[in-house]
Formats: structure tokens, sequence, C-alpha cells
């Protein structure tokens, strides 16, 4: 009986879902020994998924003091404790098949590190091409030694293009090889709870206001200084038909400008922060209230959640022009698009406040099920 490993070295955001999809694939195959190789934190936010038992599926923690080995460190530091971990793993499970979350931070050590006999697939999120001419010679050569090694190791299996199926192409015909296969970004179909029901009125929001929101992780990278710097460019009048929601925990970068900018312009325009985790049955609420989702992301070169709930609720983003998440809102239609500028994002409200942008269609969602992510990620279990 084969074993394969399942891998994350961290649950939050994408990484529990991904797991959980994963887990439904694995349970359907008692041929099989699965073992997932996940943090002890796991234990903590796993009642947020149904597991159901298996025999042949078990979870090896690994601890805290562990994890430390690799966290806050440089590339190669980090990459090499952590395949040193995962090495680890390996040999006590004596493992066949190993399965990553997270491609990317195994390298460039794991073709080293993980034996000749264990076969690799994984996800990569962020492509290298969409950033290449910005990028410097340096994070230039390490992008292309990184695929290169991919390339020429037979460890590496299947190694998943996440939500890009242009990058998928390219990648194969840059380095010659039919290895990176695509796999779509699924989105969860979400109902909303009846106590966040009403969640217009809770908020104090008038019929004739629209609101904006913004949700995740609250930081630099996300662009949520970015909103809060475009409420400047907004008149008395067009204050008062807004209202913003900013819900997810507020990152250290950003936290101590973010609230005194939301002191700053709070007399004048309606903010609501919720600085918590939030629940997948809030966030379906506040999509389903408001009228657009702000996703001014200043990193375009991967794939966004967010959109999966812009399309599930038929309510408009606004986005960067540029990158995958640019290609992807222009593909589906799913909102507006621009230099995301504190300036150009308050003439994006424009267009909302005035009815300028149709509903998204259904189309994403369409193509981005759970059951085709499943599809495609089963060829490596």
């Amino acid at each position: 009986m084969d074993t394969i490993l399942i891998f994350t070295a961290t649950v939050s955001g994408h990484n529990m879902e991904y797991l959980h999809h994963i887990y439904d694939v694995a349970i359907q195959h008692t041929d099989k020994r699965y073992v997932f190789v996940v943090p002890a934190e796991f234990d903590r936010v796993k009642h947020n998924f149904v597991w159901a038992c298996a025999n042949h599926i078990s979870f090896d923690y690994f601890t805290e003091e562990e994890a430390a080995s690799w966290q806050n460190k440089g590339m190669l530091a980090s990459s090499y404790y952590l395949c040193k971990l995962v090495r680890n793993r390996i040999k006590k499970h004596q493992a066949d098949k190993l399965f990553v979350v997270t491609l990317m931070s195994h390298l460039p050590f794991a073709p080293f590190m993980y034996g000749w006999h264990v076969k690799m697939s994984g996800i990569i999120y962020k492509i290298y091409l969409y950033e290449w001419h910005q990028s410097s010679f340096l994070s230039k050569v390490m992008d292309v030694m990184k695929y290169v090694l991919m390339r020429i190791f037979p460890l590496f299996e299947r190694v998943y293009i996440l939500n890009d199926k242009d990058s998928q192409s390219r990648l194969n015909q840059l380095y010659r090889t039919t290895k990176f296969c695509y796999l779509p970004d699924p989105y969860v179909p979400l109902n909303v709870a009846t106590n966040h029901a009403n969640l217009r009125e809770g908020l104090g929001v008038r019929p004739e206001q629209k609101l904006l929101i913004h949700f995740g992780a609250l930081a630099e990278r996300k662009g949520t200084m970015r909103i809060i710097d475009s409420l400047q460019f907004l008149s008395q009048e067009e204050c008062e038909r807004y209202v913003f929601v900013f819900a997810g925990r507020v990152f250290p970068d950003i936290k101590e400008a973010f609230y005194a900018s939301v002191a700053k312009y709070q007399s004048n325009v309606c903010i609501h922060v919720k600085d918590e985790f939030c629940s997948f049955e809030y966030l379906a609420a506040l999509c389903e209230a408001c009228d657009a989702i702000l996703m001014p992301y200043l990193e375009t070169a991967q794939s966004s959640g967010v959109i999966g709930y812009a399309a599930q609720f038929g309510k408009p983003v606004i986005a960067p022009d540029e990158g995958l998440v640019g290609q992807l809102v222009q593909n589906y239609q799913l909102g507006i698009t621009c230099n995301c500028s504190a300036e150009s994002l308050a003439g994006a409200y424009r267009q909302i406040a005035e009815s300028q942008v149709e509903a998204p269609p259904s189309t994403y969602c369409n193509n981005h099920r759970v059951p085709d992510f499943q599809l495609f990620i089963q060829r490596a279990l």
C-alpha cells in the first residue's frame, strides 16, 4: 500500500480550505495510506470543517519548536530547515509520495534532501512571469533556477499553477516539460446565516448609500492603506454616499497608521472596522449586503480567493489592472480595474455610486468549483 504525505506549514488563509478539499479526495481512496503532516495549531481550527473518520488517514503534528526552526529566517535557511523536517517525516512514514500545499518554500533544497524514491507535487501561487520586468537580476536568477530544478529533477511529478492557464502553457514551453499543470482556485459555496440577516440595517446603511467592503488580511500588500488614502479625494457630499467596512485582522505593518487614519476620516465618512478573524458566515453576509468589494492589491502576480466571493454573490470588485488579478477580473467581467492609486479608487467608487458597473456573470463560478479543484488534485494523490 502506497503511503502519501500531505504537508502544510500553516493552516492560515486558503491553506485550511485546500487541506480539507484534499482530505475529501483522500477519504475516497482506501487502497492508499495518507498522513497529513500539519502544525499543532490545526487542532484549534479544525472545527470549521467536517473531517470524517477514516482508518487509512492519520495526522502527524509538528510542534511550535519545530516550526520555529524555519520561521522568520531568510529564504535559504527557511527552505533548508523546512525540508529537514519534511525529510524526517518521509523517513518516519516511509512515504512514496509527497503533496505540499505551498511548493516554493521547499526550494531549492527539496531535490537534494527528499530522496530519489519519492515523487513530489504541490501548488505554486505567485507567478514570476508577471513580475519579470520589475525584478532585480538576482531575483530573476533565483526564479529561473527554481524552475530549472523542477524541470530536471524526477522528484517533481506535478507542479500546479494556481488559476492561470496561460502561464501553465507558457512555463511548459519555456522549460520544455509537461510537469506544469493548471489548477482552478475553487470558490466555496456559502449561505448567509439567519443571525447575519439584514446586515445593512445593522451597520446603519441607508437605502441610498453604497456599502463598500474590504476583507481578509488587512495589510500594506493588500492595498488597505490606499483605500484609506482615497477618502481624501471624496467631497463631503460623496462621503455621505458611502459606508466602508474593513473586516479581518489588521497586520502590524499598518496597524498604527491604519487606526490613525480611520480616526482622521471617521467624522466625515462612515467606517466600520472588524479587526478579528471573520467567519465564513459573516463574510457571506457582508458580500450579500455590499455594493462592491475592494481589492486594490499591491501584489498582483497571484490569484485571490476574494474574486470567488465576488462571483458567487454577484458583486463587482475594484481591482488592479495588471498581473494575474487584473487578467482574471477582466476575463470574467468581475468588475472595475484601475491602477489603484488613491485618486483612481475614488473614481471607481463614483462608478459604483452611479450604477455604471454590471453585476458579474456566473461564468467564473461555473469553472471554479471545489470538484474541479479535486479532479486535478487527485492525479497527484
